[in-house]
């Protein structure tokens, strides 16, 4: 269904929320929220996650309504806004040159509440869970000839990440689910250390490059040395506060994960898929 009609509103489906085989969600839109459709038990799940995450004190819509559409369930959640984050830099980027002060410290903001809230989940370390939901295993599939080294690198970095807390995850946590009010799409969540959502936040970018002919488009935006060193600082306070090792110095070991996450599961888009095997080989297995 291309929209669906609840109380007499029409909500229009957001192309990229397609259901897929990962994902049998629907996401649907309107000026004042977004309906998420599906299956009565994922819906459920998706429910009892967002539930979770707002007791935490996670920045996280509020649910407006949840009721069920022929034999499939939906819930109702408030729009956060107009722009993510993502869309906001790069429409900076593109109009002056710069991410703007302002955005900025939105982004340091709604981040800063994330970790806040987050470091209050520690839960069981679950070092296998976590490498699963990183898909390392299936990069290792897709790049047969390095696999011994992506397993490698892999627990190499595990064990350097070995002092921080396992704590609840997005999963995909980026300026592209980032409004200035709030967070969304927790579709992907799991244990991780506390940390890896921190750099993901900050060095997806950079896995997307400046200018390509890949087969979807994309809205580059990059930030400056200072904005990231001022990031990079906030995150390190946190941690302080909560008796964390600081997250810099493990950058590029949470970063190697986040590198294995968006490298895998490319086949749709050989163009992409050929710039990030590239990208990762370069960085990380050479």
């Amino acid at each position: 269904m291309n929209s669906v009609e609840i109380d007499g509103r029409t909500y229009e489906l957001l192309e990229r929320h397609q259901p897929s085989e990962r994902n049998h969600v629907r996401i649907y839109s309107d000026d004042t929220g977004f309906v998420r459709v599906g299956p009565a038990g994922i819906i459920d799940a998706n429910l009892r996650i967002h539930k979770h995450l707002e007791a935490e004190g996670f920045p996280v819509p509020r649910i407006l309504r949840e009721g069920n559409i022929g034999d499939e369930k939906y819930f109702i959640e408030e729009s956060l806004g107009i722009k993510i984050l993502r869309l906001q830099f790069a429409d900076e980027l593109r109009e002056s040159g710069r991410i703007s002060r302002q955005s900025f410290e939105a982004f340091l903001k709604v981040v800063e509440k994330f970790l806040v809230a987050q470091a209050k989940t520690i839960g069981p370390k679950d070092e296998g869970a976590f490498l699963a939901g990183m898909h390392v295993a299936r990069l290792c599939e897709e790049l047969p000839a390095y696999a011994s080294k992506i397993r490698a690198r892999a627990s190499d970095s595990l064990g350097s990440l070995s002092e921080f807390p396992f704590v609840l995850s997005h999963g995909d946590f980026s300026p592209s689910n980032l409004f200035p009010k709030g967070i969304i799409d927790f579709e992907d969540s799991l244990s991780a250390p506390f940390g890896y959502d921190a750099v993901c936040a900050l060095t997806t970018c950079e896995w997307f490059p400046e200018s390509s002919d890949l087969e979807f488009p994309i809205n580059p935006y990059h930030f400056t040395s200072e904005q990231k060193a001022e990031y990079l600082t906030m995150c390190d306070e946190v941690a302080k506060k909560n008796g964390f090792p600081k997250i810099s110095p493990k950058l590029q070991d949470f970063d190697y994960f986040r590198a294995v996450w968006l490298t895998e599961g490319m086949g749709e888009w050989p163009k992409a898929q050929a710039q990030r095997y590239e990208r990762f080989i370069m960085q990380y297995l050479k």
